[in-house]
């Protein structure tokens, strides 16, 4: 269980943020605790109010807890406004110890005693009942609260690129205000403000075409069998956890079994693969991924400085040899929230930024 560093409770404006995506739970509070769990949400549903309760355990039974969420497009739901008011269901089982019960949408919990506020693409906090009445307003929401609240802070135009595990936002700020009409998804693909690669859960096979082994150009197998996160490890940029099974081929989050994945991409195996073939393949993966981000950040309104954020910001952050957009990137002067936050907060961003918007209201 988490233990809270620091500790400011009796802060008026105190409050709890929940981000609740399709792989991921992230919570931070507005004392700067910081807290994630994988949660492969499209798997198991009816367990998503228990994973909610045991994050929030050891905080405040009394405390405001503000919701940001992603989740509502999981297989399990059979649309978006199924998927909204189900997680809103969990989450109030969870945050006023209601106990788990299978959700369904129109038969919502009430709150008991935790206030729990829901934020909108709107910028607005609502109650239980809005997200039932008009449940596409929550959805696809973690984005524009953590827009709304670094817009606060800037004071020219700014791009924000938060990467995650599963896709990149590259949102434009002004000063104060969110630099973006887009509400959905659908709204951000379009403007190309919403890039769906990130560095842990896209399949390797729709980044290139082929790799760069010994000299050669090989094509790649059509086949999930490697991700971004084998290129993560393979590159050092995440720790390895051999427990972790969740990778394509069930086997743990180590180097030789990342290699092992990435060998089969072209044919071979991991007797005929070295560590280092493994790693280089990784390096040209993610030059790949920086190209796509150039291209969509070319489609961004003019800005003259940027936030970097997420969990994946190395994919940003980090020097790429041989990326011929290094220059480009490094050109812009940035702000790296790791740097602003600390890493822990950093990756858990949304939730930290709906946290301190709710406590900004009391």
């Amino acid at each position: 269980m988490l233990v809270l560093d620091n500790l400011a409770f009796d802060d008026p404006g105190y409050c709890i943020g929940i981000d609740i995506g399709g792989a991921n739970l992230k919570l931070a509070d507005t004392a700067g605790n910081a807290n994630e769990q994988a949660f492969p949400l499209w798997k198991k549903p009816s367990e998503l109010a228990d994973a909610i309760a045991q994050l929030l355990a050891p905080f405040p039974v009394d405390s405001t807890l503000a919701v940001t969420m992603t989740g509502e497009l999981a297989d399990c739901y059979l649309d978006a406004a199924i998927g909204v008011q189900s997680i809103a269901s969990a989450t109030m089982q969870a945050a006023n110890g209601l106990g788990v019960q299978e959700p369904s949408a129109g038969r919502v919990a009430a709150a008991v005693a935790r206030k729990v506020l829901f934020y909108g693409v709107d910028g607005k906090f609502a109650g239980l009942d809005q997200v039932v009445s008009t449940p596409d307003r929550f959805a696809a929401s973690n984005w524009h609260a953590l827009a709304l609240f670094l817009a606060q802070s800037v004071t020219e135009s700014t791009l924000l690129v938060d990467v995650g595990s599963t896709t990149c936002d590259l949102i434009p700020l002004l000063p104060g205000e969110v630099g973006t009409r887009s509400q959905s998804d659908f709204d951000r693909l379009l403007a190309a403000e919403l890039v769906y690669l990130g560095i842990g859960r896209t399949p390797v096979c729709s980044l290139v075409d082929h790799f760069p082994v010994r000299g050669k150009r090989v094509a790649v197998m059509n086949e999930f069998f490697a991700s971004t996160d084998d290129c993560a490890i393979l590159l050092d940029w995440v720790d390895e956890s051999p427990e972790d099974c969740d990778t394509a081929d069930g086997r743990g989050r180590t180097k030789e079994h990342a290699r092992g994945r990435m060998a089969k991409m072209v044919g071979l195996d991991r007797r005929f693969f070295s560590l280092e073939e493994a790693a280089e393949c990784s390096r040209y993966v993610f030059q790949q991924v920086r190209k796509r981000l150039d291209a969509a950040i070319e489609q961004s309104p003019p800005h003259t400085a940027r936030i970097y954020s997420g969990h994946g910001q190395q994919l940003v952050s980090e020097p790429l040899l041989g990326s011929c957009s290094d220059d480009r990137w490094d050109a812009i002067p940035f702000r790296d929230l790791r740097d602003d936050w600390g890493a822990a907060l950093s990756r858990v961003a949304p939730a930290y930024a709906v946290a301190c918007l709710a406590g900004n209201q009391k």
